[in-house]
């Protein structure tokens, strides 16, 4: 409710970027522009969350992987957790951190795959 009030008090039609799931949602029914964001990056659990980044293979490492994800979340709103899961996700943009490892190949990887894939990349308050 706090970040909430503070987005309506600076710019109501800012546009806040959040993890898909529940805080996305939360932020949309406060009545706030919401950008769901999925990480080519990074692993997810069973629930829809991240692998915390303390833990084993919480971050990928084969930008082919990354870009393969980037087209999964973006054509058809799946990924695959680290149990083997396949979650539904609502995606509208994806996020690869600066800080991971190889993050310029990813980016570059996943821009490939999505045009390869036919997949418009557009700026996000032409969807949102």
């Amino acid at each position: 409710a706090v970040i909430a009030g503070a987005v309506r008090a600076v710019n109501p039609g800012m546009i806040v970027v959040a993890l898909a799931g529940s805080m996305a949602e939360t932020f949309e029914r406060m009545g706030l522009r919401v950008a769901r964001e999925a990480f080519i990056d990074r692993e997810y659990t069973s629930r829809g969350t991240l692998v915390p980044r303390d833990q084993r293979n919480a971050l990928l490492t084969d930008p082919h992987e990354a870009a393969f994800r980037a087209v999964r979340f973006a054509r058809d709103g799946k990924v695959i957790a680290v149990d083997g899961t396949e979650l539904s996700v609502q995606v509208d943009t994806l996020c690869i951190h600066s800080d991971t490892p190889g993050a310029a190949l990813f980016a570059r990887a996943a821009r490939r795959a999505l045009n390869e894939a036919d997949i418009e990349i557009v700026p996000m308050n032409s969807i949102v």
